[in-house]
């Protein structure tokens, strides 16, 4: 009880960069003692799997494979247990409503390929509208030109359009540095 009455904030986060997202005058209060979690590896996501597999699937209900296959893509990723988990069910809903006995690989790449969809379209729609705005806009630009000559003048024109304020140009800037980091 040594305490000098200050106050201790600890954060628990996926994003390695989330004090980047403070205003800058409270960013330089924040001291910068992180304590950082390596990813999962394959063995230890292999491990996770079978023990899921286990409880959710019957026996031999999953192709040889099966599991290792997940636990390789998901390591030479990000290494996030819950994508491994997420692809592993989600291959189980497309080999049972496709009326197959066992999951196989096959199903493994199609519930990968869904699973990142669902991802980016959840993180979208969950965006502030600004960065929706300013996603967009890329998007648009981008379709036109490969280069983003004309990107703040489109997102000007979606503001006015969607009766919103555009942000300043530090502003626009963070917003495609958050965008790039998602």
């Amino acid at each position: 009880n040594n305490s000098d009455g200050s106050l201790l904030i600890i954060g628990v986060t996926n994003n390695a960069n989330i004090t980047t997202q403070l205003d800058p005058k409270n960013r330089s209060r924040y001291a910068d003692d992180a304590i950082q979690f390596s990813p999962y590896n394959a063995n230890q996501l292999r491990q996770i799997l079978t023990v899921r597999a286990e409880k959710a699937f019957k026996s031999h209900a999953l192709e040889e494979g099966v599991v290792g296959k997940i636990a390789a893509q998901v390591a030479q990723g990000q290494g996030d247990a819950r994508k491994a988990i997420r692809i592993l069910r989600k291959a189980g809903k497309i080999a049972e409503n496709n009326e197959f006995e066992k999951v196989r690989k096959k199903h493994v790449d199609e519930a990968k390929v869904r699973v990142e969809r669902e991802s980016v379209l959840q993180t979208a729609k969950n965006l502030p509208k600004q960065k929706k705005i300013m996603l967009y806009s890329i998007l648009e630009e981008k379709r036109k030109s490969p280069k983003y000559k004309h990107l703040f003048s489109k997102y000007e024109r979606v503001c006015r359009n969607e009766d919103v304020n555009p942000v300043g140009e530090r502003q626009r800037r963070n917003i495609i540095e958050d965008l790039d980091m998602l």
